[in-house]
């Protein structure tokens, strides 16, 4: 037996099977060294080392409470006594308390949004608040609400109790949820664990976390949009460090601005809102991996809005529709229209514009690629004129600047391309033998033919690699419009 693995073999001992246990006998090896005839020999011995566990079962280590019972962690109560209101008594009062993985966090931001208020009234250290202020008796409340923080219980594992024992774990997903207010933003993060047996899921917490608004004031979304930056750092570092196989990820926000935004170019925003974007989508993808959930339904909404310790189980068990089956969970519009008044979102300027003959009744080409110094402004000229294709015909002239001063969406412009690209393939022979050497093959979804070969063993998408198709079917796709 290795040292170190030694003192997991323990021998329990109680009076009667009811009784808490009072002793443990934990084995350990002591190793000795003796030096003789010049040669040096170890000899171990095993022994027992009685550890006494406390009557109550809990113990308490770095101001956090551990019941040995139930396996759960929460926080050891702490008494401070009376003393002079001050902004450095609420930090002393406030930092008395180990917010273990963020289980006080929507308790304990409500005095950080005191805080803030008194350093914008420019009040000392040590300067005492009035008993008659609106300061004072908001602290009366929050200070009564404290005393109830030993009620929040968080479990030690991250896996339910019904799986413990079990050679292969259940398919596990993170899920993570994030909301802002007008004074806090509220990240949340948890674990939903499923058997594939009827589609429903145990929820574990993981973690959460609480953050103060700046003191200079931004709009909503700008403030949800960096709720969600938040929340996508904190899941990174969460998936990074669990030793679990994630099966995928998602992130619930109640903005449908912020998706919107995750979901255009960066470019066609201002500099901060563009940068969020491009940090947000290099780790998730805005369509599959970024959802959208009603407020009412948004447990983390609690957290930056400041709540009792009896809501924050609520954070803590996580959100209820994760309980149930995906095809019950709230569901993501999948276009979201753009906002005309939004601030964030740059116009496309038509100053010296060039006119240009937009055909889109018959099947030439709607505009003269040659014409076009690059690739990229064909695509984005084409993609707005395709974003004319659902209006009405009797709209065309009232609408058409307004739908060519939008930024088009990256839906638009993949449609863009693939326009191009079938129009060049309708001069293309594809029965010539130098052709069929390609492997081509018809994507009846995209109407355009791919080139397959060896590459569909490579692990990469299907637009990156086109999957091939036999000899038989090419010459019956090759007769397809």
């Amino acid at each position: 037996m290795a040292p170190d693995d030694a003192r997991y073999h323990r021998y329990v001992f109680r009076q009667n099977p009811e009784d808490p246990i009072e002793v443990s006998y934990e084995l350990t090896r002591r190793v000795t060294s003796e030096f003789g005839n010049g040669c040096r020999t170890n000899k171990s011995s095993a022994t027992l080392t009685i550890v006494y566990y406390p009557v109550d079962g809990k113990a308490s280590v770095l101001g956090t409470q551990r019941d040995l019972h139930s396996d759960t962690l929460s926080v050891r109560d702490v008494k401070l006594g009376n003393f002079t209101l001050t902004k450095r008594n609420i930090l002393k009062r406030t930092d008395s308390y180990y917010n273990i993985f963020g289980m006080l966090s929507g308790v304990l931001v409500r005095p950080k949004i005191l805080l803030q208020k008194l350093w914008q009234f420019d009040i000392d250290w040590d300067t005492p608040i009035s008993r008659e202020s609106d300061l004072y008796t908001m602290w009366e409340v929050i200070e009564h609400d404290l005393t109830d923080l030993n009620k929040i219980e968080i479990r030690r594992c991250l896996i339910p109790r019904k799986y413990h024992g079990q050679k292969s774990l259940p398919k596990v997903s993170l899920h993570g949820a994030s909301d802002a207010s007008k004074d806090a933003m509220g990240i949340g993060v948890w674990l939903r664990w499923t058997d594939g047996e009827d589609g429903c899921g145990d929820v574990t917490f993981v973690c959460a976390r609480a953050r103060l608004t700046p003191l200079k004031q931004s709009s909503m979304p700008r403030k949800e949009l960096q709720a969600i930056l938040l929340l996508s750092r904190l899941m990174s570092t969460v998936k990074n460090a669990l030793r679990l196989t994630i099966d995928y990820t998602k992130i619930w926000t109640d903005s449908i601005t912020a998706i919107g935004w995750l979901r255009g170019q960066s470019k066609s925003f201002p500099l901060y809102v563009a940068c969020c974007v491009v940090e947000i989508t290099t780790e998730f993808d805005p369509i599959k991996d970024i959802a959208y959930v009603l407020s009412e339904h948004n447990v983390i909404d609690l957290v930056s809005q400041g709540v009792k310790a009896d809501d924050m189980l609520k954070v803590i068990e996580g959100p209820v529709y994760l309980r149930h089956t995906p095809d019950m969970w709230p569901v993501t519009p999948i276009n979201i229209p753009v906002v005309k008044d939004d601030i964030e979102q740059k116009k496309f300027h038509v100053k010296n514009a060039k006119v240009l003959a937009v055909n889109l009744t018959t099947d030439e080409p709607i505009v003269d690629p040659k014409k076009f110094s690059s690739w990229t402004r064909l695509l984005m000229v084409t993609a707005r004129i395709l974003s004319l294709k659902d209006l009405p015909k009797c709209l065309w002239l009232k609408q058409m600047t307004t739908k060519l001063c939008e930024w088009p969406s990256m839906k638009q412009i993949k449609e863009a391309e693939t326009y191009w690209i079938r129009q060049a393939q309708k001069d293309i022979n594809f029965n010539n033998h130098q052709i069929i050497k390609l492997y081509p093959f018809l994507d009846v979804k995209e109407k355009m033919y791919r080139v397959g070969g060896r590459i569909h063993r490579a692990p990469l998408s299907y637009d990156t690699a086109f999957i091939p198709s036999p000899k038989e079917e090419l010459h019956q796709s090759a007769d397809c419009p």
